[in-house]
């Protein structure tokens, strides 16, 4: 409301006098912290452990329900290329809006279940180690597409640089981290030096992951899956969820829109592709999670259920939107939409 989808568009002085290019730029840098904290979170959430323990039908549903989908919609998107524009380089585009609409959110995901109370049934905990497949393929492809946009090193060499850095966090920073953990007697929260040093490990790794040439918040959420999976990770992520998500976050998606200026889309036909290869593939993510169910055994009731489950929205499609608008992606030609349904304005 604020943005120019509608105050800044009815009054043109309302941003410069009320959100001067400075004070955007340190709601933003708020905001970013808020959004680096959460990926870490979520890292630290995940157990990589239960990934050695899952059964084949939920690696198989959890790889499906983002593998199929994916290249469903990166076809319907190829199809309708006469509507993009040509610099879409190294087919960044494709990746980027296919990988948008076929994550699963493992954290929304898990707090549906909680609120309908189905965490302890089987479907619950399906759905549940299914998206951690899922959503760790999502960030796996977000490193693809920050290193496809990229305009720094070439994209191979990008990719290589993003597979030293995971090696490093696994073989030299996770041996710190949990020397650091294991010095906090048990039943005691860590101290608040600890503390910060594990946050600023939060931003270093997502410096790092943005010098790179992919997005900062693939290096959180690497620092995030190497932390100790435990009592001392269960409560650091507490000690940060009413911060992150009741401030920072909530920011985070407050500068999202304070940036997106829905007037520009003007074009009829250009919104009913969106929406049709939205529907296209929300269909083949349902449709393929219960197919491989049935294969599995399941009744068909619960597939579909599965299914619905698994298209669960989150964070990673709004990461993905400001990667692309960070690296210029263009997405439709210029007299049919607009440049990722934002402004064109740059903070100086």
């Amino acid at each position: 409301m604020l943005g120019p989808s509608l105050v800044g568009k009815v009054s043109k002085g309302f941003q410069k006098h009320f959100f001067p290019p400075r004070s955007i730029g340190i709601l933003s840098s708020m905001a970013n912290v808020g959004m680096l904290c959460f990926v870490f979170m979520v890292g630290v959430e995940m157990d990589i452990k239960v990934l050695k323990q899952m059964t084949k039908k939920v690696m198989v549903i959890g790889t499906l329900s983002i593998v199929f989908p994916f290249a469903i919609t990166s076809i319907a998107a190829f199809l309708f290329r006469n509507y993009f524009v040509e610099e879409a380089k190294n087919g960044a585009f494709y990746i980027y809006l296919a990988s948008a609409v076929s994550v699963t959110a493992f954290p929304v995901l898990a707090r549906i279940l909680a609120e309908l109370k189905l965490l302890s049934t089987e479907i619950g905990q399906i759905s549940l180690l299914s998206s951690i497949v899922n959503e760790a393929l999502s960030w796996v492809l977000i490193a693809i597409v920050a290193a496809c946009m990229g305009d720094g090193m070439p994209s191979h060499l990008i990719l290589l640089c993003t597979l030293v850095f995971v090696l490093v966090c696994v073989f030299f920073v996770q041996p710190a981290v949990k020397r650091l953990v294991q010095r906090v007697p048990e039943g005691e929260p860590m101290s608040d030096a600890d503390f910060g040093l594990v946050i600023m490990g939060v931003m270093v790794a997502g410096f790092v992951a943005d010098a790179i040439g992919i997005h900062s918040i693939f290096g959180a959420f690497i620092y995030g899956l190497i932390f100790p999976h435990g009592i001392h990770g269960t409560a650091l992520v507490e000690r940060l969820d009413f911060f992150v998500t009741g401030l920072l976050l909530p920011l985070y998606f407050g500068i999202t829109g304070f940036r997106t200026d829905l007037s520009k889309i003007n074009n009829s036909n250009i919104v009913a592709i969106l929406i049709f290869i939205f529907i296209l593939c929300s269909i083949a993510k349902v449709v393929v999670t219960t197919l491989v169910s049935l294969y599995f055994s399941m009744p068909l009731a619960k597939g579909l259920s599965l299914g619905f489950l698994m298209n669960s929205p989150g964070l990673a499609e709004v990461v993905l939107l400001h990667a692309a608008r960070d690296q210029d992606v263009r997405m439709f030609t210029k007299d049919v939409f607009i440049e990722n349904l934002t402004t064109n304005s740059r903070i100086e």
